[in-house]
């Protein structure tokens, strides 16, 4: 059976994830976006949408459909509550990337499995991939790709970059041009697809 790798792409908010997730699946790999996967779940799962709404309370709610933003402004001023809103939702995002892999291992169509992970060492999955991938840009140029009030909830949540560097297997530094983190991309396509 094709050995089919398991690669996390984690790093903090704005360092380029999702570019470099997007360029690895140019290069043939199989993506998985983590936030996507919670999208989807909020649309699609009718019992976890109920577990939320009780929590969160119905104002979260917009024409019947979760709004996003809603929670963020909720949960991200009230620590205890962002705590309990993941214990709901991140045994679903884990469970379908259990699903995901297993599929994708059977079509034997990749040698790479590539999740965007923001938080994989925070939720403790790290130990689940082959390699962790963390993508770094200097603070001053992560705060100019989004805002500040963003940029503060999100840099709350997550564990210090010190520790991130020394769990993850490959830093990939974004500070320059897009050219140049495609060429950085590429380099690690080839040394990931020879582990």
């Amino acid at each position: 059976m094709l050995n089919l790798k398991k690669i996390a792409v984690t790093g903090p908010i704005s360092s380029g994830k999702s570019t470099v997730a997007s360029y690895l699946q140019k290069l043939g790999a199989f993506v998985l976006d983590s936030d996507a996967i919670v999208h989807q779940l909020l649309y699609s799962n009718g019992s976890l949408r109920k577990q939320i709404v009780t929590l969160l309370g119905k104002d979260i709610l917009k024409e019947g459909v979760i709004d996003r933003e809603k929670i963020a402004e909720k949960v991200f001023k009230q620590p205890r509550t962002l705590g309990e809103l993941e214990r709901l939702i991140h045994p679903h995002v884990i469970e379908e990337i259990y699903r995901q892999y297993e599929t994708t291992k059977r079509s034997f169509s990749h040698t790479l499995f590539v999740v965007e992970a923001p938080l994989v060492f925070e939720i403790g999955l790290e130990d689940w991939f082959d390699c962790v991938v963390l993508v770094l840009a200097e603070e001053t140029i992560r705060k100019r790709r989004c805002t500040k009030s963003h940029y503060d909830q999100r840099m709350q949540r997550q564990q210090s970059l010190e520790k991130k560097k020394a769990l993850s297997n490959y830093i990939l530094e974004n500070n320059g041009s897009t050219q140049e983190l495609q060429k950085k991309t590429r380099q690690l396509y080839s040394q990931l697809t020879h582990l």
